[in-house]
């Protein structure tokens, strides 16, 4: 009877390629969430602009 031999190189590198995935997963996470940041910051930067440019014009019309 012979028993299959397992190479610490083989094992090392099946540790090696689960770590590798969960990472891959990790950074497809963050980058989801970064999209959403990013969404999330435009939709904030516009209606900043907007309000802004509203306050701008106010103002202008009471120099008239």
């Amino acid at each position: 009877m012979r028993l299959l031999a397992i190479e610490p190189a083989m094992i090392h590198r099946h540790a090696w390629l689960s770590g590798r995935d969960a990472a891959n997963e990790k950074l497809a996470e963050l980058k989801a969430t970064s999209d959403d940041a990013w969404k999330d910051l435009e939709d904030g930067i516009t209606k900043a602009w907007a309000s802004l440019s509203d306050a701008m014009k106010s103002a202008k019309d009471r120099f008239k």
